[in-house]
Order: C-alpha cells, then structure tokens, then sequence
C-alpha cells in the first residue's frame, strides 16, 4: 500500500499581509469612513511588484490605515501607471471596495484626464478598440481584435502649433487604456517613454518649428503628460453625488504654459 501525502492549501490575502507598512507622503483629497479620495503624485507605484517590494501606494496606505490589510489589495479599487498623476479611490470597508468594484464594472464612474499629446487634433470624438496584453512584450498592451472592449471618448480642449490639449473620459478601465488608444490614432502622449511609434517624425517637427524656451522645457518633461482629473460617483452609503477637480501638477503646467507662449494653431 502506497504511502499517500496530505497537503493543505491555505487561502490568503495575495501577499498584502506579508508586506511592510511605510511612512510615505499621501496628498489624501477626501477622507471619511468609507472611503478615500487621494491625488498621486509622479513616480508613485500603486501595486507592489517584484521590482518594487516597497514604496508603493499600498505600502503607505497600510501605515497609515492599518485596518485596510484585510482589505482585498488594501482598499485599492482602480490603479494609476507609476508616472501618471492625478485622483484614485481607495476603500476603508469591505462594503465599499465591494461598492465601487461593482460601479466600476457597470461604468457609473465618471474619470475624466487631461492631456497633452503630439500633432494637432481638430475635433472631439470616440476610440473604441479592443485591448490585450502584448504578444511579445508582456509588460506591455496592444490593439487587438482579440482583446477586452476598451472605449475612450476625447474633447479638444486647445490646439497649439505641435501639440493638442485633450480631456479625455474613460468609459472602460483596461491597463494602459489611454496611453494605447492615441498612440494607435498617431497622437501619442507627450513623454510616453513606451507607447510613441511615431517619436522620430514628431521629434523633426518640433526641432523646426519650436521656441528655445518651449525646447527646454520639453527637455525636461520625461513622463508621460496624463492626469486623472476629475472623479463623480455616488457615495456608497449616502447615495449623495459626490465630485472631485484635481489641477495638474506644476511640471505639467509648465509644459502647458510653455505651448501657450509658443502659439497656437
């Protein structure tokens, strides 16, 4: 008679246990029983990785909200890439991050951004095409008729001589949504350093036509120019309207003015 191993499974909470908490700044928006309200600053991860074990969002919500550790991702109900800045919504109850998964999926969310992206764009209207992860490079996302139902709606805010200010609304939330869809319509994000297959014709037109001043300071802008600007739903208990505006950080602004003072179309 055959010898026969037992072996137990234990259920856990996907590694948030077993993280450190960690005293980092957190711009917190909005804050009450039920849930947060905060605005991300640039080179700010949101979910550990193997490359980032500590620093992350998650790591200083569990200093700072320590009963979030029984919380499916500590709270954490949507992400922001590391270098885009802007409004989340992080949950303080089970009920809550339930809530917000649930309006989330039902698309009841309002997430609007602004952005600043290369060439000039003359109307407003809708990219709506599909999204998967990347056949050959798995930390990126691509356009695929195989891929999840990804829509994104866009408003002309300005137009400037190489450059259009956008603000954009998502209707559905895939990775990398926004930083695809307008790479794949040939206006790729100002300082996307991943989606910009067209960074050798866009770079020609600037060097040519482009104030000294607005050069120096597009030298200087090395992040993608997205942030999550303004954020609308229904609180999870009240059902009151509830609504946020978030400003651009100054490195953004600065780009902005700088296109101001350069001319427009």
């Amino acid at each position: 008679m055959l010898k026969t191993d037992i072996i137990s499974v234990e259920k856990f909470n996907s590694s948030v246990t077993f993280l450190k908490k960690e005293k980092i700044f957190i711009d917190i928006v909005h804050d009450d029983l039920d849930f947060l309200i905060i605005n991300k600053s640039s080179n700010f991860v949101v979910h550990p990785g193997i490359k980032h074990t500590s620093g992350t969002l998650l790591n200083a919500i569990l200093y700072y909200f320590p009963n979030n550790i029984s919380l499916p991702r500590a709270g954490i109900v949507h992400r922001l890439d590391k270098n885009t800045t802007g409004l989340m919504i992080i949950a303080k109850t089970l009920n809550s991050y339930n809530y917000f998964i649930k309006i989330l999926k039902k698309r009841k969310v309002i997430r609007e951004y602004d952005a600043i992206v290369f060439g000039q764009i003359f109307s407003n209207n809708i990219i709506n095409r599909p999204i998967k992860r990347h056949i050959y490079c798995r930390t990126k996302m691509m356009i695929h008729l195989g891929g999840k139902k990804a829509i994104t709606h866009y408003t002309v805010i300005n137009i400037f001589k190489n450059f259009t200010h956008l603000r954009l609304k998502l209707e559905t939330g895939r990775t990398h949504q926004i930083r695809v869809h307008l790479n794949s319509i040939q206006h790729p994000l100002l300082g996307d350093p991943i989606y910009n297959s067209f960074r050798k014709i866009t770079s020609k037109k600037i060097e040519s036509s482009t104030s000294i001043f607005l050069k120096k300071i597009l030298k200087k802008y090395t992040r993608q120019a997205l942030h999550a600007s303004f954020l609308k739903f229904k609180h999870p208990i009240t059902s009151k309207i509830m609504k946020w505006e978030q400003q651009p950080p100054n490195d953004f602004k600065n780009v902005l003015n700088a296109l101001y003072n350069n001319g427009y179309f």
